[in-house]
């Protein structure tokens, strides 16, 4: 127990048993079910080169021992992977390392061109997506008047008032007198960004967002000072690369063979999500289900492997 395993053992195409170190542990089979490589840029590099393109910014919330090992003990034995270049990206400000969700729906997101892509209230399993056709990064903008409320209409940790006042003062929030300089600031065209906050208040006086429907939110910017802060698809959730599996969560080979007495299951899969996670549950609910069947069909091989199964 508490012993990082770092082989599998193979006689005649099958899996016999497990080695850590010079310990070697025979069995009738294996699941792999390490989770993820949130915790290991090389394989972030490697395998999700989206998420390698935010840089020194990305962190993980799985624990830090999501290293990708089962990604390590399978290729030794001849695995294909899937899954490349996919996962869950969270949108965040980089402040702090706090699990967020998105930005606020009182501030509006606006691309390097200084325009509006998408609703601020877009589920977290799209928004990454959006960013990625959209440069990648964005700005929230918003209004003194906004900041000072901003309390009454919670955010999470990043977005209280008192914290971007803070982060204003220190810089790391963007803060100008005008919508010009304000895009000087962050270095975009001022004209697009002056034409979408007006049809933006426009809308709002309206009370209808014509341009992406978001429900809730709606309040006019024009309250100088006016701020911009940049954010990011940086805290990884979920990492989608991984093991190749059959329905009966064998582990695939090269030849697209299953290899025998060796199972795989939760974020050790990788054939699971396609390019968009599917939402809450998306990982929890798989890990149980593929668990169970990986789990029943690991303790058949076994019994088989024993003898006491034909």
């Amino acid at each position: 127990l508490m012993t990082r395993a770092d082989k599998l053992i193979e006689e005649d195409g099958e899996i016999v048993g497990v080695a850590a170190g010079d310990q070697e542990v025979g069995c009738g089979a294996v699941v792999i079910a390490s989770g993820g490589f949130g915790h290991n840029k090389e394989f972030i590099e490697k395998y999700w080169p989206d998420a390698h393109e935010q840089g020194d910014g990305v962190w993980a919330i799985s624990g830090p021992k999501a290293m990708g090992d089962g990604i390590v003990l399978g290729e030794q034995v001849g695995a294909t992977l899937g899954g490349h270049n996919r996962g869950l990206l969270l949108v965040t400000p980089g402040f702090n390392r706090d699990l967020e969700l998105g930005v606020p729906p009182w501030s509006i997101l606006v691309s390097r061109e200084g325009r509006r892509f998408a609703s601020e209230m877009a589920p977290y399993t799209v928004m990454a997506g959006l960013f990625k056709r959209n440069g990648g990064m964005a700005y929230a903008i918003f209004d003194e008047a906004a900041r000072l409320e901003a309390d009454a209409m919670p955010a999470g940790p990043s977005w209280t008032s008192e914290n971007l006042l803070a982060k204003a003062e220190s810089g790391e929030v963007l803060r100008a007198d005008t919508l010009e300089e304000l895009a000087a600031l962050c270095k975009i065209n001022p004209a697009p960004l002056a034409g979408t906050v007006q049809k933006y208040n426009e809308d709002c006086a309206r009370g209808v967002d014509t341009a992406y429907f978001k429900p809730m939110g709606l309040r006019p910017i024009e309250t100088p000072p006016f701020y911009a802060v940049e954010v990011r698809p940086a805290i990884i959730a979920w990492t989608g690369c991984g093991l190749r599996v059959d329905p009966d969560t064998h582990v695939i080979a090269n030849n697209e063979l299953p290899i025998d007495n060796l199972f795989a299951a939760g974020e050790a899969m990788g054939t699971l999500h396609g390019d968009r996670y599917i939402g809450g549950g998306g990982s929890y609910g798989p890990a149980v289900t593929f668990g169970r069947i990986a789990g029943r069909n690991a303790a058949t091989a076994a019994a088989k492997s024993a003898g006491l199964m034909e």
